[in-house]
């Protein structure tokens, strides 16, 4: 073998170890460091967003006393889907304030659980009376205490009193 081809060999020898060194050993720390610092990046946007909220929950701590009243108003607007007694007596003393005849029940399997909120419970109110008053009637829970979202109202003629309906809320 001739020096030049020695020359040679060695050159690609060395070129391939420095490619390998490269490949294997450089570039895995860079890598490296390029996913640790975004790790640090993102440490540090979630404890910037942790002190903000600890600033908040302080403040609202602080305020407390002065949300008190209102955070149990917001309460009381909810029916307490373990006993809606009060709900149910709510609906009747509407009901014989507006002069109709109502039945109320709870529709089973129907309390669901709201994607952006709490559960609710979804009644039937089946009534009898003159067309105003239950309209009437509706207007008052949509207006009344509790949180009522009348999602159907099916009213029709009534067969036995003249000039009465009947009617359907969901």
């Amino acid at each position: 073998m001739t020096a030049k081809n020695k020359i040679y060999i060695y050159s690609a020898v060395f070129f391939l170890a420095g490619l390998a060194m490269i490949l294997f050993l450089i570039a895995p720390v860079f890598a490296n460091i390029n996913k640790n610092s975004e790790k640090l990046f993102s440490d540090k946007e979630s404890l910037l967003v942790l002190s903000e909220q600890v600033k908040e929950m302080e403040s609202f701590q602080k305020n407390y006393e002065a949300y008190k009243t209102n955070l149990e108003k917001i309460d009381g607007m909810f029916v307490d889907p373990k006993n809606p007694v009060e709900f149910i007596e709510f609906l009747e003393k509407v009901a014989s304030e507006s002069k109709i005849k109502s039945d109320i029940s709870l529709m089973q399997g129907k309390e669901k659980e709201n994607k952006s909120g709490p559960a609710f419970l979804a009644f039937q109110v089946a009534c009898e009376g003159n067309f105003s008053d239950i309209i009437g009637f509706s207007e008052k829970l949509e207006n009344g205490q509790y949180l009522i979202d009348i999602q159907n109202l099916m009213i029709k003629k009534a067969e036995a009193p003249a000039g009465k309906v009947n009617a359907v809320a969901k």
